[in-house]
């Protein structure tokens, strides 16, 4: 299963979690599970975007130089795409605390969030220099 068919089967179970009543005898640990899911779920498709930034140097060193406006508009889509992951697992993270998850869960999952601003922060820097490069 790819990762979008998969996240998109998380996010069905978190949506179903969160429409339980709130007097369900099951949803504060329905909702909790399918939040850390959910969270796991994002950071798997921002490590994704993490993996592609080490091809994205490369390309800057051996690519065709004429094709650097191109690179400057993938390096900031990836930057972006890196960011939606980043908000989508800290928003999960957030109800997955409300919903009294374990502190080692909340912990690695807010490693990884971490991880992930970096990252972006990496990209969005790599995007402006080569942008840059077409200011007069």
């Amino acid at each position: 299963m790819r990762a979008a068919e998969a996240d998109g089967a998380v996010s069905a179970d978190f949506g179903a979690a969160l429409g339980l009543a709130p007097d369900h005898p099951d949803r504060d640990v329905r909702v909790r599970e399918s939040a850390l899911g959910a969270a796991h779920s994002a950071g798997r498709i921002g490590r994704v975007g993490v993996e592609l930034i080490r091809e994205m140097r490369l390309l800057r060193e051996i690519g065709n130089p004429h094709l650097s406006a191109d690179l400057a508009v993938g390096a900031a889509a990836l930057a972006s795409g890196i960011a939606g992951a980043s908000v989508t697992l800290r928003a999960n993270l957030r109800t997955a605390r409300a919903h009294h998850a374990s502190p080692t869960a909340l912990s690695e999952i807010g490693a990884e969030a971490s991880r992930l601003s970096h990252a972006q922060q990496e990209v969005e820097q790599f995007s402006a220099a080569l942008s840059s490069e077409f200011d007069d």
